[in-house]
């Protein structure tokens, strides 16, 4: 390895849309020679297929590769091989989890050429035999045993690893990899900030008066991520005047929002609910419209929150958010207050009618999120964790 700079090759799925490769022009302060390869195009859980969104005049150099797999664990790449032979990295970083075909073929090439391989998991599940069968009894076992058994066959072969939860941190440490990180999954403070006149615009855009409370989603509509609880809570609260914001085509299962349509008509909430549309950049801006943000998230036999993107993006708005307690989202908020029991009306109903009643409070703890997320989970945050991880290896390397 080059101890003075080190040439970086990165593999993102989520850098074919312009918004996440915000991490990467941070790094490329740091490292003159950063490569970044993303798929050509992605198939969607829904079936919609995205194209890679063009490059921006200040992002790193981009390779577009035709992507072949049907999962993030079979997922390669066309020609990845004569990439790493051209560019011939000295670190190769994957944003994807080691237990995948991209994982053990990356592996392969560093070993061979005295590179160093970093991967990057999500993972919250235990993937053991009793917990497997908690989960799903018999076929979680089936499902799970293979992916269990192939991590510690990894955990020899990735020389760090970065996770973003504390969940993951124990899981992965238990599998015995060598170099294990938390940090976060940052957000680009160039689009997501606090801006009093933005504000004011989309809440005019969206027709709310200045005594209304504007409760948003930002996210999926499918069944696990709890929807169906926040139209029940606040059906139980039509005395207080809110206005609730969704987004209107959102990548969504059909089924469930039909379901949510049917409950908003069920409970005549239909002149309280706000529909708009917006790309990844004008998100934002209903952020910042927005009073409170609430995630209703429910772990199921195969879901648990992650991260939450969504959740730290509206923080950096100014905007309160009320988490669920399912995987990560509460580690994002971290105060009492704002967390309560998921798959529990009654628990969102208690935890958002305070903020309802008392303006002052509810102004008081956006401010300290939005704090906590300019301090914790930028991508410049993100960027210098990683930063130092690939220093420390070099140093180890010389």
């Amino acid at each position: 390895m080059n101890k003075d700079d080190p040439t970086l090759l990165i593999i993102s799925h989520a850098g074919i849309k312009q918004i996440n490769r915000a991490v990467f022009r941070h790094l490329s302060r740091s490292f003159s020679s950063l490569h970044v390869v993303i798929p050509e195009s992605l198939t969607l859980s829904s079936g919609k297929q995205i194209q890679a969104e063009e490059a921006l005049p200040n992002d790193a150099p981009l390779i577009p590769l035709q992507l072949e797999g049907r999962s993030p664990r079979t997922y390669t790449y066309v020609g990845l091989t004569d990439t790493l032979n051209q560019v011939k990295p000295h670190v190769v970083i994957l944003e994807n989890d080691p237990v995948s075909r991209l994982g053990y073929n990356l592996a392969a090439w560093c070993r061979k050429n005295r590179a160093v391989l970093l991967c990057q998991s999500y993972e919250n599940f235990r993937r053991g035999i009793i917990a497997s069968f908690k989960q799903r009894g018999v076929t979680g076992i089936l499902k799970s045993l293979p992916i269990h058994i192939l991590n510690f066959v990894m955990a020899k072969k990735v020389d760090a690893l970065f996770v973003v939860n504390r969940e993951s941190e124990k899981i992965f440490g238990e599998y015995g990899y060598r170099s294990i990180t938390r940090m976060p999954l940052g957000y680009d403070r160039q689009i997501f900030f606090t801006d009093t006149v933005s504000r004011n615009t989309y809440r005019k855009k969206v027709q709310v008066t200045e005594n209304e409370t504007v409760i948003a989603y930002f996210g999926r509509l499918v069944e696990q991520k709890g929807v169906h609880l926040l139209i029940e809570a606040l059906a139980m609260m039509r005395d207080k005047p809110w206005k609730l914001l969704l987004d209107h085509i959102h990548d969504s299962s059909g089924s469930y929002v039909q379901r949510i349509q049917e409950m908003i008509t069920q409970y005549n909430l239909g002149e309280r609910v706000l529909y708009f549309e917006a790309d990844h950049f004008e998100i934002a801006n209903y952020m910042r419209a927005a009073d409170i943000m609430v995630a209703p998230s429910i772990t199921t036999h195969d879901f648990k929150e992650q991260y939450g993107r969504a959740v730290q993006e509206a923080m950096a708005c100014g905007c309160l958010c009320i988490v669920s307690d399912s995987g990560h989202l509460q580690d994002l908020v971290d105060d009492r207050s704002l967390i309560f029991k998921q798959n529990d009306v009654a628990a969102l109903k208690n935890c958002l009618q305070p903020f309802l009643d008392d303006t002052s409070r509810r102004i008081a703890c956006g401010s300290f999120l939005a704090k906590r997320a300019a301090e914790n989970f930028t991508t410049e945050k993100q960027a210098n964790i990683q930063t130092q991880v690939i220093l420390n290896l070099a140093e180890r390397k010389r």
